[in-house]
């Protein structure tokens, strides 16, 4: 515990120096179509407060079934 593997250590660190190239098509589109934005903006928020509601519960849920595996010193299937 508290120890990152070299691999894992080796990806991460890539996305990490890189991460900031991700947020680029996302402002591009939101300058590009701001108008659109500001016209269907009810829409957007209630998608963006549903997206955000269902990422957590299913975080939840899937954190709820790891432990249970965790607890039972199983694997989940498909994993050796």
């Amino acid at each position: 515990r508290g120890h990152v593997p070299d691999d894992v250590g080796v990806v991460t660190g890539g996305l990490l120096q890189n991460l900031s190239l991700l947020f680029v098509p996302a402002g591009v589109g939101v300058m590009l179509h701001a108008g659109l934005l500001v016209q269907n903006w009810l829409a957007v928020s209630a998608a963006l407060m549903a997206s955000v509601v269902i990422t957590i519960a299913v975080t939840g849920l899937a954190m709820r079934w790891m432990k249970r595996f965790a607890a039972a010193g199983d694997e989940p299937e498909g994993q050796s």
